[in-house]
């Protein structure tokens, strides 16, 4: 059995392409480098780190699919990402949007989750996937409390910030995504007009562990050392050991965060994925 992790983070997008309305994030390529470290003990075969510039579009379509060329039934798979998230809806709906896609803000360009999706779907019968996000995937009904917003100021874009151009708050929001995505209808247009993968056709197992809901932000800490989230995992673990299961560690980090306005969440895809999420974490 082969185990294989992929590590991307996120701090600085290319501002020529996202018109420098992403605000950067100080913690994604800490988190990153904390999430290979916290596995490397386990002995995986292959771990890689991608940061910043080096997560681009078609790096980790390559990737993905060179896995999915060489992983076969019973192999593990953990990616990790931690960056800014978002929503994007159909770039031709004018008004109210008729399908919302997560969006993962890549350094070159937003990916949206259809594509992850379908990259998995390239993957053998039997092969374990473990996604794990510390981002947003929220739309523009943020809700910022009066005590926040007296401490830190809310720039034009809807993000919370700790001092001059970082933000607190891993979210673009989904206006201004959609804004971003009307700019380069040449690459955005085809891929939103692709349909849905569909989950039937998943031979793989997936696994999606993500830091917030859709209406929450995923927080970096106020010191800018690491996601909220991905501060919590590695404590949780290093206190306490490493999970029976990918449930217990979403009972653990839920309780963890029990009082921060984020709150962890599992998904589950493909014909064994109960299984997997009931199965020991990352073996």
């Amino acid at each position: 059995m082969k185990r294989v992790s992929l590590h991307l983070g996120v701090n600085q997008v290319d501002n020529a392409h996202y018109f420098n309305r992403v605000p950067r994030l100080r913690a994604c390529d800490d988190d990153a480098t904390a999430m290979h470290d916290l596995l490397q003990p386990l002995n995986f075969d292959e771990q890689e780190i991608l940061l910043d510039r080096q997560v681009t579009s078609a790096t980790l379509t390559q990737r993905l699919s060179a896995l999915a060329d060489d992983l076969t039934a019973g192999d593990l798979l953990v990616v990790t990402y931690s960056g800014h998230g978002s929503q994007l809806s159909n770039l031709n709906a004018e008004g109210e949007a008729d399908r919302l896609d997560e969006v993962f803000v890549l350094h070159d360009r937003f990916f949206l989750d259809d594509e992850i999706f379908r990259l998995f779907g390239g993957f053998a019968d039997g092969v374990r996937i473990v996604f794990i996000s510390d981002s947003c995937h929220s739309g523009t009904n943020m809700q910022i409390t009066e005590s926040v917003l007296s401490a830190e100021r809310v720039d034009e874009r809807g993000s919370r910030f700790a001092g001059p151009d970082f933000s607190l708050v891993r979210i673009v929001g989904a206006e201004i995504a959609l804004a971003i995505a009307r700019q380069h209808p040449g690459i955005y247009g085809p891929i939103t007009q692709q349909p849905p993968f569909p989950e039937n056709r998943l031979r793989a197992s997936v696994v999606g562990l993500s830091a917030c809901r859709d209406n929450q932000e995923a927080e970096e800490l106020p010191n800018g050392s690491q996601g909220r989230f991905t501060a919590t995992l590695l404590e949780e673990i290093a206190e306490h050991g490493m999970p029976s299961s990918y449930r217990d560690l979403l009972d653990r980090l839920r309780n963890r965060l029990s009082g921060h306005p984020q709150t962890p969440q599992l998904q589950l895809h493909g014909p064994d994925a109960d299984s997997l999420a009931d199965g020991p974490v990352f073996q």
